[in-house]
């Protein structure tokens, strides 16, 4: 394995050679704070070659990003110096090359950053990147669907008669077909291919897409990484998993430093499941990890047919208060995620706007602290009402200090609707009229006494 590292090492350097040194390329800088609030006085120098080229950046208010671009030649090297001010520890920037791929990061995690050597300017003549993979993604009750690629030239030369391939089982086969068409430097090229993946079962896939183009020489974005799990459609209601028994719940983890367990929970305020044997929760018996961003996702639900979804669940947080938590998220299309309520809804809604941790999936409101063992939490769901196709997640995310905390616990899933309201009784009637002001027009007065079951719709009662 090391003599395969070291070959591969020796491969890309003679490549980056190879590469006319008197290119330049752009690369980008973008300065974020993680208070909101800007960088108080804070500034970031950027040089090449030992000379600057951006002096005295700042985020001069919110949470950012402030984008800034600057030209390297191939070879040339890149630092940085930052100067503090106030709340330094909340400053945090990344640089990215011309590919945009992060290259370079400093003053994670709540630590003052600290400046130094970047590395060397990379500015490829021949650069082809597969940047996205469309379809499939959902995976919704899929027997075939087709695939399709994002790919762009990065690279400073148009580019023709090059191949893309995709692979749906981690790369021991592939389907691969010729690009003809000409991809001028800069463009993107959407690419379905002729032949659909076909799934044979429910599961999960690992898809590989792939870019071949001979004289590239920036091989870390040729291919990407897209999983895809492929699950039946619940479209009967109501819907409650317990997640007791040997399933399959078609319920599964992922994510980075992932510690999500199902089963019985063993942990010093997490110590037992809502109800049964299991719950699911992020490690069974210790402490969950650092920078875990991380979740649980459910299979697909078909909404359509109802008119007002609720969802409820039982869960148990005990967690670094306003540092690390869990949420509930829902997609329509596998791609686009987002968080379902907001801080201080009813009905044990998140306890807090701030988990600094959740950032990383766009939404800080959340879960933090400790709720006690087991709590009841209900939310409605009528902006899903009449969707075919829904997952939902629930996430997870801590930052880099170890906690001896337990985590964060779900259980008892469930989505229903409330019963239609039914008329049972309708009584009208008029009273007497003679006592109606003086001066005024004798008037019908009509008392109307409506009851029902249920509460699925309001009745509103307007004039009669």
């Amino acid at each position: 394995m090391k003599r395969y590292i070291y070959l591969l090492t020796a491969m890309l350097a003679l490549q980056l050679l190879s590469i006319n040194p008197s290119l330049a390329c752009t690369y980008t800088v973008a300065l974020w704070d993680e208070y909101g609030d800007g960088w108080n006085g804070g500034s970031l120098t950027v040089n090449v070659n030992g000379n600057p080229v951006l002096a005295g950046l700042t985020l001069s208010n919110g949470y950012g990003p402030a984008i800034f671009q600057f030209e390297v030649g191939h070879g040339d090297v890149i630092s940085t110096v930052y100067t503090s001010g106030s709340w330094s520890s909340e400053n945090y920037y990344y640089i990215y090359n011309s590919s945009g791929a992060q290259i370079f990061s400093d003053g994670l995690n709540s630590t003052t950053p600290v400046g130094g050597l970047v590395g060397n300017g990379v500015c490829p003549n021949h650069d082809l990147a597969v940047i996205d993979m469309l379809k499939p993604r959902l995976g919704c009750n899929l027997t075939s669907d087709s695939v399709t690629l994002v790919v762009t030239n990065f690279g400073i030369i148009a580019e023709s008669n090059f191949s893309v391939a995709w692979s749906m089982d981690g790369g021991t086969t592939f389907t691969s077909e010729t690009i003809t068409d000409t991809l001028q430097p800069g463009d993107t090229l959407v690419h379905t291919f002729a032949n659909p993946a076909i799934f044979g079962m429910f599961g999960s896939f690992q898809f590989l897409g792939a870019v071949i183009l001979t004289s590239d020489q920036w091989h870390p974005n040729d291919t990407l990484e897209m999983g895809v799990r492929n699950t039946p459609i619940v479209n009967s209601f109501p819907y409650l998993q317990t997640f007791e028994g040997g399933g399959p719940h078609y319920w599964t983890s992922g994510g980075q430093n992932s510690s999500w367990q199902l089963g019985t929970p063993a942990g010093v305020v997490i110590s037992s499941a809502y109800s049964g044997s299991n719950s699911w929760i992020t490690d069974l018996n210790d402490p969950y990890n650092i920078n875990e961003v991380s979740w649980v996702e459910s299979p697909c639900f078909d909404l359509s047919g109802l008119i007002n979804p609720m969802v409820s669940f039982g869960y148990a947080c005990k967690t670094d208060y306003g540092e690390d938590g869990g949420a509930l998220q829902y997609t329509t299309d596998g791609f686009n995620w987002y968080h379902i309520g907001s801080a201080w809804d009813p009905n044990n809604w998140y306890n807090t706007d701030w988990v600094e941790s959740l950032i990383a999936f766009g939404n800080r409101s959340g879960w933090t602290n400790s709720t006690g063992q087991w709590n009841y939490a209900m939310h409605d769901l009528m902006f899903l009402a009449g969707e075919p196709f829904v997952k939902f997640r629930f996430v997870f995310a801590s930052d880099p200090y170890q906690d001896a905390d337990d985590g964060f616990a779900f259980d008892d899933f469930s989505i229903w609707q409330p019963p239609f309201m039914r008329f049972d009784t309708l009584i009208v009637a008029q009273d007497d009229t003679s006592d109606v002001g003086q001066g005024m027009p004798d008037v019908g007065i009509i008392s109307l006494n409506v009851v029902t079951t249920g509460s699925t719709a309001p009745i509103l009662a307007n004039s009669f």
